[in-house]
């Protein structure tokens, strides 16, 4: 059978608030930001080039940050072509992976209701609403670090061992 009333309409809350903070204006036709137009050109130059590890503006090598959110965003150029849209996909799908890690780091470290309004609150925040619709990757950045600590405090508090490699994993790509 369906969700019952109660937790239909929550599911449904919490959509219709990921869609306002997270996907509401993504192809807004202008980048808000002066790097995220630098990030994005980046991107698009790394795509037209084929250079995968190298990131390039202006034709020339551009080491200002780690590769990893560049190869991103070309996953989503591939798709999407060179917009708005696509160039802020990844903060935003970063900023809906972090309500769950809060929720679930919540939800271990103390109780369902906590995790549950850690995540409502995380998800309001003004911060939250600008870092995941700008096309630069803080977002991401945060999302890698924070689930990577996360899953390691409660693989030490728990005594989950399996959790420590998947967290290591996420703490590593956090730098790259």
């Amino acid at each position: 059978p369906g969700l019952p009333g109660r937790r239909r309409g929550g599911h449904a809350g919490w959509a219709g608030v990921c869609w306002v903070q997270f996907a509401w204006r993504l192809g807004y036709p202008s980048f808000w930001d002066p790097d995220e137009a630098t990030y994005a050109e980046t991107t698009r130059e790394m795509l037209a080039s084929h250079s995968w590890f190298v990131p390039m503006y202006d034709g020339r090598p551009f080491f200002d940050k780690p590769p990893l959110f560049y190869l991103m965003q070309v996953a989503t150029f591939s798709v999407f072509g060179a917009t708005e849209f696509a160039a802020r996909l990844i903060p935003a799908i970063s900023a809906g992976a972090m309500v769950v890690i809060v929720w679930w780091f919540g939800r271990h470290l103390f109780d369902r209701d906590t995790g549950r309004n850690a995540a409502l609150m995380f998800a309001v925040l003004p911060a939250t609403f600008a870092l995941s619709s700008y096309a630069i990757l803080d977002m991401t950045f945060t999302m890698l670090l924070f689930g990577g600590c996360a899953l390691l405090t409660v693989s030490a508090l728990e005594q989950r061992r399996v959790l420590q490699w998947p967290g290591y994993v996420l703490l590593a790509l956090a730098v790259l």
